[in-house]
């Protein structure tokens, strides 16, 4: 069911995001709404994400009829990201490799807003997107001269909050310019 949104501050709320004054964390294992984000990133040094989520509608097909009078809504598919990083060392560690995806917990991801962002308010961010139960399910490097070394890395994920929805499992445990019930 969609949250009922009762927005406390206009002006912040419907104000745009300029990249470079977000960033994105990614945490291995599960994070409750409303417990802490003070984990190890392992995109700490992140230049770029870029996310996707689908929900198939399949026609219900009838006979003696023309045209699509009904559709269906399918299984939520997982959604997907992809994250360019700086190459570091301490990343590029951190990051699964084919030997231990196996063996590692699944992620969540956190798109808030930066540290120094004027709606970051004594180190609490507003958390605009949360994806949970994430996988890291590709990683490729880019090596070129007179440019900066990157990782791409993609993942998978189950579920997809936007920040209303997060804030309402949240509660009052992060920085959001609506009360959501």
């Amino acid at each position: 069911m969609k949250p009922t949104i009762n927005v406390t501050d206009p002006k912040k709320y419907s104000q745009g995001y300029n990249g470079q004054a977000l960033k994105v964390i990614i945490i291995k294992g599960a994070v409750t709404p409303g417990g802490t984000i003070d984990a190890a990133n392992i995109a700490a040094r992140a230049h770029g994400f870029n996310y996707s989520v689908a929900t198939p509608i399949t026609q219900a097909d009838e006979i003696n009829t023309r045209t699509v009078r009904e559709t269906n809504y399918g299984r939520q598919e997982m959604g997907t990201g992809r994250f360019d990083v700086v190459f570091n060392l301490k990343a590029n560690d951190a990051l699964p490799t084919w030997q231990t995806l196996r063996d590692e917990p699944e992620i969540t991801i956190l798109e808030v807003t930066g540290d120094d962002h004027p709606d970051t308010v004594d180190g609490v961010p507003v958390i605009l997107n949360a994806f949970v139960g994430g996988r890291i399910i590709n990683k490729a490097s880019a090596t070129m001269v007179n440019q900066q070394k990157v990782l791409n890395v993609d993942v998978a994920f189950r579920e997809h909050y936007n920040g209303a929805e997060w804030k309402k499992l949240a509660g009052d445990a992060f920085n959001y310019p609506a009360n959501v019930s």
